[in-house]
């Protein structure tokens, strides 16, 4: 009896707990879907102005609250995917409530350049329908003052600064350190620019890889730089002269030289955009006292052979605007419904074999893939990729889908910030592809790489390994002894081979002989400038063109909706998957700090073990 009463009090407390966790589950998705909504101070006004802060951006669309969650405070921290900024931003233009966007995205921004652009380009547009755009931060970064550029105007906090000092890409090198821990890599590839191993077996860049990273710079400042003279009506000329002389530092010098065009406070800015809204004459631009000839012939910048600036008085009484912020924005957007749908498909991270939660798995890919085949209400599909590649035959897997896939449908490839090598590869098989300008895309190329770890643990740790075969190579590849030279040719075979597949299946999708590809491929990285100059790229482009040119592939232009596939996990697997992973990295930079970063590349480098199809590290240009 005495059992019984036990047994009967726990079920009862683990039925009482049971409902209390579920309960607070439920408050916890019930508050967090109320924090998601639009929030009262949204209410769209006429004369109202769209504040552009772009927070957290992401490429890929957010499928579940759960990733909205900070889970170190349990914040709810709104996400938009680029497509959604620039949906808005379209959608803004021809509402007739809004009268301006605003841009101020403060010290962080997680969009990449390639997104910039694109919505750059969508700013733009804007602009031309006859509508104000403002740009004000209390700090430009290089990246930031290239989107506020296309601006009617741009402010600066008197107290702030600027950085205008080019582009660079720095590359961690690793050899000294595995040569004192005795490591020896092993490495078979197929491409002379195939810089993907250099971290491991040098100690500074080679000559190839010195000249495809410089180029791909130097492409991408020339864009930037480029956009920014137009939009400020000065020379690319100055605007070098300014970067190679460091002219830029401080607001002051930011208004000198004619790269602002006044320095307030954001409540002074707030003011002129409500009187531009009555007076448009206050955006017309300020002409510069210097003639190109001028402009040409200098070698210094000085302050007193800038454009003369005169910044705008801002009355003592200031009144005030109504700002909708772009996140509460987005969910007013209604959605276009159509018996036509246009298929997105994202393509994004490190190319892995099966499924994966922050990776790109073969198997999720061709799911969606399969599924926007085989429904008939898809007209047309574009794949959006960003991805530096990963494992040859998960590629070459996703390949075979979608080459399937465009014997049935059109498919358009929209590159996103990185399309490169396995990248490259699922992308080749499109009808046509678009690319930014900041694309890093190519790396046709492969490697394998293979660790040696023998001296190491017994030199090091006093750990040895010791073994029987059946046969002379059935250890092969194991990490504790250094390859023989009929190994090495083994692995070298199964390079070339996957190399001799991946050009033809480039030579096949781009109309293009062998040979042509193989002279541009060796593993050399191209911006999305340079790719469209050799072939490996259609257009330059970001991913509203691409649906549009898939729409009219489709004989749809007129009428589509574009419905976004995806296969992530969702609910509770998500939100444990996602509070998992990022407490974890959490963690890791609050106990490695500074280490935290080449702690990471030698993990990712390090597990890149087989044969790859991937782009040399990861190339960060700042």
């Amino acid at each position: 009896m005495k059992f019984w009463k036990i047994f009967s009090a726990c079920l009862l407390a683990i039925m009482i707990c049971g409902v209390a966790l579920w309960f607070g589950f439920a408050m916890l998705v019930g508050g967090a879907m109320m924090m998601l909504q639009p929030s009262h101070s949204s209410e769209i006004k006429p004369s109202s102005v769209l504040q552009l802060d772009l927070g957290r951006v992401t490429d890929t669309p957010v499928t579940s609250v759960w990733e909205n969650i900070d889970p170190e405070t349990w914040e709810i921290i709104p996400t938009q995917s680029t497509l959604q900024i620039i949906n808005a931003i379209s959608m803004a233009r021809v509402d007739d409530n809004i009268k301006g966007i605003y841009i101020h995205f403060g010290d962080y921004t997680s969009i990449s350049a390639a997104g910039l652009e694109e919505v750059r380009g969508a700013l733009q547009a804007f602009r031309e329908e006859g509508k104000m755009v403002v740009a004000y931060e209390d700090s430009y970064s290089q990246l930031g003052y290239w989107l506020a550029s296309v601006s009617d105007k741009v402010f600066l906090n008197p107290q702030g600064s600027m950085e205008w000092v080019g582009l660079c890409s720095e590359v961690m090198f690793f050899k000294g350190l595995f040569d004192k821990l005795d490591i020896k890599p092993q490495i078979i590839r197929h491409g002379t620019f195939k810089a993907a191993v250099e971290p491991f077996t040098s100690d500074k860049m080679s000559e190839a890889n010195r000249t495809q990273t410089q180029m791909l710079v130097n492409s991408m400042w020339e864009a930037i730089v480029t956009d920014v003279a137009v939009s400020r009506s000065l020379t690319p000329y100055y605007l070098q002269l300014l970067a190679d002389n460091i002219s830029i530092n401080t607001a002051s010098d930011a208004l000198s030289y004619g790269l602002v065009d006044g320095l307030m406070y954001e409540s002074e800015v707030l003011d002129f955009m409500a009187r531009a809204m009555e007076d448009p004459s206050l955006l017309a631009p300020q002409t510069s006292n210097i003639t190109p000839e001028e402009e040409v012939e200098m070698t210094i910048p000085t302050v007193e052979q800038t454009p003369t600036i005169v910044q705008t008085e801002v009355p003592t009484t200031l009144r005030d605007v109504n700002i909708i912020h772009i996140g509460d924005y987005v969910p007013m957007l209604l959605p276009k419904t159509s018996e036509n749908k246009i298929g997105v498909i994202y393509a994004e991270g490190d190319i892995v074999s099966g499924g994966a939660t922050n990776a790109l798995g073969d198997s999720d890919l061709r799911k969606s893939i399969q599924q926007a085949a085989e429904d008939d209400d898809i007209k047309a599909v574009v794949l959006r990729v960003n991805s530096p590649g990963g494992s040859a035959l998960a590629a070459e897997q996703m390949w075979y889908e979608l080459e399937r896939l465009r014997q049935v449908k059109p498919l358009i490839v929209s590159m996103g910030a990185t399309a490169a090598s396995g990248g490259y590869y699922i992308s080749a098989p499109a009808d046509a592809i678009l690319a930014n300008r900041v694309t890093v895309t190519g790396s046709i190329g492969v490697f394998g790489m293979f660790f040696d770890m023998g001296d190491a643990l017994s030199n090091k740790l006093g750990i040895t390994v010791d073994g029987v075969e059946s046969n002379s190579h059935s250890d092969i590849g194991q990490p504790f002894r250094p390859m023989s030279r009929a190994e090495q040719q083994y692995f070298q075979n199964s390079v070339d081979n996957v190399y001799t597949t991946f050009v033809s299946r480039v030579a096949t999708g781009r109309n293009m002989s062998y040979e042509r590809v193989d002279a541009i491929a060796e593993g050399r990285v191209w911006s999305g400038t340079d790719a469209r100059k050799i072939g490996l790229v259609d257009d330059i482009g970001g991913l509203v063109s691409a649906i549009n040119i898939a729409a009219d592939r489709a004989g749809v232009a007129s009428d589509f909706q574009i419905v976004e596939i995806t296969n992530a996990p969702t609910g509770i697997t998500q939100l444990f998957t996602t509070v998992k992973a990022s407490l974890r990295q959490q963690t890791l930079r609050e106990e490695l700090g500074i280490l935290y970063e080449p702690a990471s590349q030698i993990r990712k480098l390090s597990d890149k073990t087989g044969i790859r199809a991937e782009m040399p590290y990861s190339i960060i240009i700042r």
